[in-house]
């Protein structure tokens, strides 16, 4: 479809008509939004008054936050507190464990090496001479 110089022109205007009402962006709205979000409110009575009420809901805004935090705050302490208990308990049944079979473990060593003892010791001096062997000397 051909465009005529007129027809080009109008849509020119147009387009600079809706950049200008926009503020001379193509975010106008945004803009806009902008502009009123930052606009100062006349020093008045009525401005004072809704500065006021602004204060006193940031006030209570941050109550809630601080409330909100304590809760978390005591939440969090339960866990740990919880958890932690669990945790050491896992570690001193675990630690029990493990010292009754090195404990089972050496009864059973020192019984067999008081029902074999020559054959202990010359185990001891096999295992006493391939270590022996294996670490490098200087």
């Amino acid at each position: 479809m051909a465009t005529t110089p007129g027809k080009m022109n109008d849509t020119l205007e147009k387009q600079n008509a809706d950049t200008f009402a926009t503020g001379g962006t193509e975010m106008g709205k945004s803009d806009d939004l902008n502009r009123n979000w930052n606009r100062e409110e006349p020093s008045t009575e009525a401005g004072n008054v809704s500065s006021i009420s602004e204060g006193r809901r940031s006030e209570g805004w941050s109550a809630q936050v601080q409330q909100g935090a304590s809760e978390i705050a005591g939440k969090v302490q339960d866990f740990a507190s919880k958890y932690g208990t669990q945790a050491k308990e896992f570690a001193n049944d675990a630690g029990k464990k493990v010292q009754d079979f090195a404990s089972n473990a050496a009864e059973k060593t020192s019984g067999t090496i008081r029902e074999y003892p020559l054959q202990s010791l010359l185990v001891g001096f096999g295992v006493g001479c391939l270590v022996g062997l294996l670490i490098p000397r200087r």
